[in-house]
């Protein structure tokens, strides 16, 4: 997990633990075996936006994986996916889930 920067850190000011809670690791790990099966868009101006996951690349990276999906661990690689779509889209300068204005 080091080699994504998910490590767990203390910080030495409040004693505020940061990084992946070990209830999540099971969720980040299965995403992060299907982290490059991205539908994408090019809307025009050059750029490239990611709009979800292939869902069909994914379930068969899952099972490659030999990761066992349930409804629930779905569920919190649906989270993490709206999550990445979401900072792409505020990196790119756009408000909300990145069908606003542009900053």
């Amino acid at each position: 997990m080091r080699r994504f920067g998910l490590i767990w850190q203390e910080d030495e000011d409040d004693g505020v633990a940061e990084g992946v809670w070990q209830e999540h690791m099971g969720a980040v790990q299965a995403f992060l075996a299907v982290s490059t099966q991205w539908r994408c868009a090019c809307p025009g101006d050059g750029s490239i936006r990611r709009t979800g996951l292939d869902y069909a690349a994914a379930r068969a990276g899952l099972r490659l994986a030999g990761v066992k999906v349930t409804p629930a661990l779905w569920s919190d690689i649906q989270l993490i996916e709206a999550g990445a779509i979401a900072a792409g889209f505020e990196a790119a300068g756009f408000e909300g889930a990145g069908f606003g204005e542009r900053r």
